[in-house]
């Protein structure tokens, strides 16, 4: 049912270049750049106000990752947040916590953890 009734979503996003995976009302998008996420956000929001829908952005967050070789630099002026989305180093999906680096050895923990 999710796939029938946000078809076109994934279709959109999928066009700009980005991966999506959903399930049930949640959805996870990932770029490889700071443009395509934008462009993404965009999307989802224009998707939601045609659907009459609206993004819970207290439970949304946006990660920018990166590879293990890359030093987080934090700028003085480095976003906090995007259109209302709190920009994180860490957020929970599907019972799984996903970092900036998108390590499977920290989701191989937590699934043994929670066996």
């Amino acid at each position: 049912m999710f796939l029938c009734a946000f078809d076109d979503i994934f279709e959109e996003l999928e066009r700009i270049g980005v991966d999506c995976f959903g399930y049930c009302d949640d959805l996870s998008i990932t770029g490889e750049s700071w443009e395509q996420l934008k462009k993404a956000i965009k999307i989802c929001e224009n998707w939601t106000i045609k659907n009459k829908m609206t993004i819970n952005r207290l439970k949304s967050g946006i990660i920018l990752h990166k590879k293990y070789s890359k030093k987080r630099k934090v700028a003085k002026d480095e976003l906090k947040e995007y259109e209302g989305i709190p920009i994180v180093k860490k957020y929970k999906y599907l019972g799984l916590e996903l970092n900036e680096y998108m390590d499977c050895r920290d989701i191989n923990e937590q699934k043994t953890k929670a066996i």
